[in-house]
């Protein structure tokens, strides 16, 4: 009963900071391919 209580009450919670999470770590990698698919390029 008691884990029931918390699986319902945090378990939202816990939940929407792993996406958060996945998505700050994401955007960091996407950032970084970014850059260097720009490196590539010739001047």
């Amino acid at each position: 009963m008691i884990l029931d209580f918390f699986l319902v009450s945090l378990g939202p919670v816990i939940y929407n900071k792993a996406l958060d999470d996945a998505k700050r770590w994401f955007d960091k990698r996407f950032e970084d391919i970014e850059a260097d698919y720009y490196s590539l390029y010739k001047e």
